[in-house]
């Protein structure tokens, strides 16, 4: 029986660009407005 390896690969500037957009999106939101949402990223994750 054949068999196969997934490899997945994380672009990570293409996450930052998405952090990015959100935190930009918290801050235009108006039910969002007065709360203390924060996205991050840590890099040994």
């Amino acid at each position: 029986m054949p068999s196969f390896d997934v490899v997945s690969r994380t672009d990570l500037m293409e996450v930052d660009n998405a952090i990015h957009g959100v935190e930009r999106e918290i801050k235009q939101r108006f039910d969002l407005a007065n709360t203390k949402c924060a996205v991050s990223r840590s890099e040994n994750t």
